[in-house]
């Protein structure tokens, strides 16, 4: 008996699954438009830390996110983007 029972149960659960897998069906996703984005940089040759940090959490709170930071020889450069805003102009400043 118990040579059977463990066949037996594999096909339940096998046909189960099946039968699932039938009612549980996970909708196709429907493409949204595209995102639009603002992007915004800010260089800093000559900006001391204190004046950075202000410019850029006025920015932050301004909706915008930094993206990326690249330390040169004698500059750094800060590129922030936020989600695009209809009617505003490219290259919108915070």
């Amino acid at each position: 008996m118990h040579q059977h029972f463990v066949p037996i149960s594999i096909a339940i659960a096998f046909a189960l699954g099946c039968a699932a897998t039938s009612v549980l069906t996970i909708p196709p996703a429907h493409a949204q438009s595209p995102a639009r984005w603002e992007y915004l940089c800010i260089d800093n040759p000559w900006l001391k830390r204190d004046e950075l940090h202000k410019k850029l959490n006025e920015a932050g709170a301004q909706g915008w996110e930094l993206q990326t930071a690249h330390a040169f020889q004698h500059a750094e450069l800060f590129c922030l983007k936020r989600p695009a805003r209809s009617g505003a102009p490219a290259g919108a400043t915070p």
